[in-house]
């Protein structure tokens, strides 16, 4: 079995390494990543180390859209090309328009006709804070001005729907979180977890704690 590396907090171009998951691809650990433009994307760690993935995809997809030296000209008209704020609308465009993101544009998420013009996103949503990328409050529903905020990493992964979660301490808080506060690994404080029965399991679309049939 691969030895597993801790890549949490490294950047890999747009990517940033969250945790090393327990999946393994022909033996090599798979890593949960945030990529600058708002997506989560998953890869294994010779790919981040040999620089072989940069970003979730949205870097080609600004090339096939021809979203270099046409964009760059037009975009000068309100200076924020290559910004996290631009980064973050490409982003939720691509997630949305990609059909086969089973997450996003296969569940019909969608956003505003209005935020095809950066402009117009820019006017709703105001600049991206250091550290944060966009946001849904609610992820039943589609981004829109109401519906969404700049967030850190952290706190976006206590609003994803995939994320497991623990009470320690009296507190709730995602396994990602509680790994930290106990300075574990993340499959190792997945195990105390259970092991002392603190693990509470993954939230359904009703809010509710669900644990997974072991």
């Amino acid at each position: 079995m691969a030895k597993k590396i801790d890549l949490t907090g490294k950047r890999f171009g747009r990517l940033v390494v969250l945790y090393g998951t327990d999946e393994r691809v022909n033996g090599s650990v798979v890593h949960l990543c945030k990529c600058d433009c708002g997506n989560d994307y998953k890869t294994i760690t010779a790919r981040l180390n040999y620089g072989a993935v940069k970003s979730c995809g949205c870097m080609e997809v600004e090339n096939r859209n021809n979203l270099g030296a046409r964009t760059k000209i037009t975009s000068r008209k309100h200076g924020q090309w290559g910004t996290n704020t631009y980064k973050s609308w490409i982003g939720l465009r691509c997630r949305c328009n990609d059909k086969l993101n089973a997450d996003y544009g296969g569940r019909g998420v969608t956003y505003p006709r209005e935020w095809d013009s950066f402009e117009s996103f820019l006017s709703d949503m105001g600049h991206c804070p250091i550290g944060s990328s966009i946001e849904r409050i609610d992820n039943s529903l589609g981004y829109s001005k109401e519906n969404c905020k700049w967030a850190t990493p952290k706190q976006q992964t206590r609003n994803r729907r995939s994320s497991s979660f623990v009470s320690h301490k009296g507190i709730i808080m995602t396994m990602a979180e509680y790994s930290e506060a106990v300075n574990m690994s993340w499959s190792g404080a997945y195990k105390r977890a259970n092991r002392e029965g603190i693990f509470m399991g993954k939230k359904n679309e009703n809010g509710i704690f669900v644990k997974e049939a072991s």
